[in-house]
C-alpha cells in the first residue's frame, strides 16, 4: 500500500511537472519563431528597400530634365500600392522637392539625409526611410563633351520612404501568435501552480487525517484497554481476596467435609485468576502486534503445504469444528512471509469456526495471483462487512476486535488485499489475495 502511495504521490507531482514544463516549451518556441520571423522580416525589408531603389531609379532614367512635383506624385502614385509613401529630392541649390507623407523624416529632411548612409534603410513605426541616388538623363547640347559627359553623371540624392506590407503583416501575425501562446503558457503555469498547491494541501490534509486516524485509533484502545483490563482485574482482585479469606481461616474443628468443599472452592477461585490472567496476556500480546511496526521477508513456500499446516495447527489447538481444506488449484510455489501469513490464516479459521460448525479452507491461484478463501456456515456479517476490519471492532463478548485489523495489516504488507462477504447459502467467506513478490 505504502508503494502504491508513492507511486500516487510520483504521478500527481509528474502531472505537475509535465504541465509545467509543457508551458515553458512551448513559450520558448513561440520566441525562437518570433525571433526567426524578426529575421524573416528583416531581410524582407531589405529586399524591398533594393527593389524600391531599383524601380525609382528606372523611373528617373526616363525624365530628360529635372522632375517637377508632378512628376515626384506621379512615380508616388505608381507604386502605392506597393507601399512607397514619400519622395524627396535634393538639388545642389539646396532646393527640396517632396510629395506624400513621411513619419520619419520629420519636418527637416536634410538632417535625416545627412544621419542616414546609402542604401542602409531605417526601420521605424512600421516604416522604412531609405537614402539614394538617382540619374536623371538631360537633353544633349552643343557643349564640349567632357561637359556634357559631367552633366549627366550628376545624381542627385533621392530619400524615400515605403510601408512594408508584408512584412507588417509578418510581424503581426507573428506578435499575435506570441501573444496568443503566451497566454496559453500562463494558464498552463497557472494550472500547474494551482495544482502544485492543491497537491500540497491534499498532501498535509491526508497527513492530517492519518494522524488523526491515529490518534482515534489510539483513543479507542486506551478506552479499550481500560474497559479489558478493569474487568479482569477486578475479577483478579476478587478472587485473590477470597483466597487470601480461606487460607487464613483456622484449619483447626474442620471435618473431612469442610475441608473438601474448602478445596473446590481454592480450586475455583485459583482456575478463574488464571483464566483470567490468560485473557490479560492475550490482550496485551494482540495490543503490542497491532502497535508494532510491520516488515515482512518473503520466501519461496508451497500454499497447498502452507494451507494444511495452518488448518493442523488449528486442529491441534482443541478446535472442535469440521475443518475441510482443499488446495487442488495451488501453484507449486509462492514467495510470501510464512510466519506473518500463518498468524492471518489461523485468525480466520479461528474465527470460522467460532461462528460456524463446518469451516471451508482452499488454496488457488494464477500466474497474477494467490487467493486464499476461508468460510463458514454461521450466522453471517451483519451491516458494513468492511467494518469488521477496524481496530477494537469485535461481535464476541470476549473479543478485543485486534485480529482482523492484525490480518489486514499483514495481508497489506504483502502488497495483497483481504475482503469479507455474506454467502449466499449463508455464513461469511473471507477472501485473502496476494499479488506475486520477489523472494
Amino acid at each position: 500500500m505504502r508503494d502504491k502511495s508513492n507511486i500516487a504521490a510520483w504521478g500527481r507531482w509528474g502531472l505537475v511537472g509535465a504541465i509545467g514544463g509543457i508551458a515553458c516549451a512551448l513559450l520558448v518556441t513561440l520566441w525562437m519563431l518570433y525571433a526567426g520571423v524578426q529575421d524573416a522580416s528583416s531581410a524582407l525589408i531589405r529586399g524591398n528597400s533594393v527593389g524600391f531603389q531599383a524601380k525609382l531609379r528606372s523611373d528617373f532614367s526616363d525624365f530628360q530634365e529635372r522632375p517637377d512635383k508632378e512628376d515626384l506624385e506621379y512615380i508616388l502614385d505608381e507604386h502605392a500600392e506597393a507601399g512607397l509613401r514619400y519622395l524627396a529630392v535634393f538639388y545642389e541649390n539646396g532646393e527640396i522637392l517632396s510629395v506624400g507623407h513621411s513619419h520619419l523624416a520629420g519636418p527637416k529632411p536634410q538632417k535625416q539625409k545627412r544621419r542616414l548612409k546609402a542604401g542602409v534603410p531605417l526601420v521605424q513605426d512600421g516604416r522604412v526611410l531609405v537614402l539614394s541616388r538617382v540619374r536623371i538623363t538631360r537633353p544633349k547640347t552643343r557643349a564640349r563633351p567632357r561637359a556634357r559627359a559631367r552633366a549627366r553623371s550628376k545624381r542627385p540624392p533621392l530619400l524615400f520612404e515605403f510601408e512594408p506590407l508584408e512584412s507588417n503583416s509578418l510581424s503581426s501575425s507573428s506578435i499575435r501568435s506570441l501573444t496568443i501562446g503566451a497566454g496559453a503558457s500562463a494558464l498552463l503555469l497557472v494550472l500547474a501552480i494551482l495544482l502544485f498547491r492543491h497537491f500540497l494541501r491534499w498532501d498535509r490534509l491526508a497527513q492530517k487525517a492519518e494522524h488523526d486516524r491515529r490518534l482515534q485509533s489510539l483513543g479507542q484502545m486506551s478506552a479499550v484497554m481500560a474497559h479489558e483490563i478493569r474487568n479482569p482485574l477486578a475479577s483478579l482482585k476478587g478472587n485473590a481476596q477470597v483466597l487470601q479469606l480461606l487460607l487464613a481461616k483456622d484449619p483447626d474443628n474442620t471435618t473431612q467435609d469442610s475441608i473438601k468443599k474448602r478445596s473446590e472452592k481454592l480450586r475455583a477461585k485459583s482456575d478463574r485468576v488464571v483464566s483470567e490472567s490468560v485473557r490479560l496476556e492475550t490482550l496485551v500480546n494482540d495490543l503490542l502486534e497491532f502497535a508494532k511496526t510491520g516488515t515482512i521477508s518473503p520466501t519461496s513456500c508451497d500454499p497447498a503445504a502452507f494451507l494444511r499446516e495452518s488448518v493442523a495447527r488449528i486442529t491441534s489447538s482443541g478446535i472442535e469444528s469440521n475443518l475441510e481444506c482443499h488446495s487442488e488449484g495451488a501453484p507449486p510455489l509462492w514467495s510470501f512471509d510464512s510466519a506473518r501469513m500463518h498468524q492471518v490464516m489461523e485468525n480466520l479459521l479461528r474465527n470460522a469456526a467460532a461462528a460456524g460448525n463446518t469451516v471451508t479452507a482452499s488454496v488457488s491461484g494464477d500466474s497474477d495471483a494467490l487467493v486464499f478463501v476461508v468460510s463458514d456456515n454461521g450466522s453471517g456479517i451483519d451491516g458494513d462487512p468492511d467494518k469488521i476490519f477496524e481496530p477494537f471492532f469485535s461481535n464476541r463478548s470476549h473479543g478485543t476486535g485486534l485480529g482482523l485489523a492484525i490480518a489486514k495489516r499483514l495481508v497489506e504488507l504483502h502488497q495483497g488485499t483481504i475482503s469479507a462477504r455474506k454467502r449466499e447459502g449463508g455464513g461469511a467467506e473471507f477472501i485473502v489475495t496476494l499479488p506475486k513478490l520477489k523472494s
